[in-house]
């Protein structure tokens, strides 16, 4: 009978215990806009291995008003391992103005913030960011950009908030 009770609770505790675990993996994305660079121009497809998913402008949803105004996704759960894989491209009346793509990797319990942010180049974009795990660099057409230097920035942090 002790035996049958104190199965029952490391069961009962390993049940508990998996209550508050989070397995799952999340992604969502940020757009900075930028003089004449705004979130409108995004075309953005991600990949998980098992989904594929195809965003735009509209999908970043604004955060609040201004000329410099950022725009959200919605977070996405994706797998629990493997690599998420983003490809996008910067599009104003038809001419692509930057494209590119990255990929970043997969595991459980992970959860990546992947900002968009078109600006001046900068020798270490992620200086001082705090879970900032990476960024690249994209060329930006130079009709749209501000000085010679200006490009677009993917930069990638483990975001915990996206699991609140």
């Amino acid at each position: 009978m002790m035996r049958v009770f104190r199965y029952c609770m490391l069961a009962a505790t390993l049940a508990g215990c998996s209550l508050f675990e989070s397995e799952e993996a999340r992604v969502s994305f940020t757009f900075i806009n930028y003089a004449q660079i705004k979130r409108e121009m995004i075309r953005l497809t991600f990949t998980d291995g098992r989904r594929i998913w195809n965003l735009d402008g509209t999908d970043f949803k604004s955060e609040y008003d201004g000329p410099h105004s950022s725009g959200r996704t919605r977070t996405f759960e994706t797998a629990r391992s493997g690599e998420l894989k983003v490809t996008f491209k910067l599009i104003d009346q038809g001419e692509v103005i930057s494209s590119g793509q990255f990929e970043l990797p997969l595991r459980s319990d992970w959860g990546w913030g992947i900002d968009f942010l078109p600006g001046p180049a900068r020798e270490n974009p992620i200086e001082g960011c705090f879970g900032c795990f990476g960024a690249k660099v994209f060329a930006l057409d130079s009709s749209y950009a501000e000085s010679l230097t200006d490009s677009l920035y993917a930069i990638s942090q483990f975001d915990r908030r996206l699991f609140a």
